[in-house]
């Protein structure tokens, strides 16, 4: 009678252990199910939808000027962060504002990160040399490599999700941006180009010469 109870005793725990895990296991999935999209993708940044065009801003020379001189001097390749304010030529306030460190670029919303981009070895990468990686600022995932596919300064951003997700950014130049740079009077002769296969999305150049094409 006794081995009978304990018998029965343990049958229950074991069904009510197995019932526990089940429940858990059904409470993760329904958790993974709303976390995990949202550790995968980028939100989009609302205060950006109404501007076509964006300006980063060095806020302190300062800071450029200490991490060249010691690099020059020291050849200390470690500085303190150098900060930028994204701004637009509408808005009076800054809508972002950006960091600068020996391995990363930072982008925040106040104090909210957006994206960090991990600078790359240019020795690694399966497909070229990668340039850089962006990363998920809450989970650390790596969403996407810009890579150096054709070893020509001409990148390609390609999905860590879906390969088949790219798009190409192109430098371009001409003689009067090269006139220029040769003069000082930019600080570089190129301009690129933010493509998705034939469509142009993008542009990044010099603010201080606008880009004519």
């Amino acid at each position: 009678m006794g081995d009978r109870k304990k018998r029965h005793s343990i049958e229950k725990a074991r069904k009510g252990s197995s019932s526990m895990s089940a429940q858990l296991s059904r409470t993760a999935r329904r958790f993974s199910s709303v976390i995990a999209p949202q550790l995968t993708k980028f939100d989009f940044v609302p205060s950006l939808q109404a501007y076509h065009e964006v300006i980063f801003k060095l806020a302190d020379i300062k800071t450029v000027h200490n991490a060249l001189e010691n690099y020059i001097l020291h050849n200390a390749t470690n500085f303190d962060p150098i900060d930028f304010e994204i701004v637009t030529s509408e808005a009076k306030n800054a809508l972002l504002r950006a960091q600068l460190f020996a391995d990363e670029f930072v982008l925040f919303e106040n104090q909210k990160r957006l994206v960090s981009i991990i600078f790359g070895d240019p020795d690694s990468g399966v497909d070229g040399p990668v340039v850089a990686k962006i990363r998920h600022p809450v989970s650390g995932m790596k969403m996407y490599e810009i890579v150096d596919l054709a070893h020509n300064g001409n990148w390609q951003i390609i999905s860590s999700i879906d390969e088949g997700s790219r798009c190409q950014i192109d430098s371009t130049s001409n003689f009067f941006r090269r006139i220029m740079a040769m003069c000082g009077l930019t600080f570089v002769p190129k301009w690129w180009l933010v493509r998705s296969e034939t469509n142009e999305i993008g542009k990044v150049c010099d603010y201080s010469i606008p880009v004519k094409i």
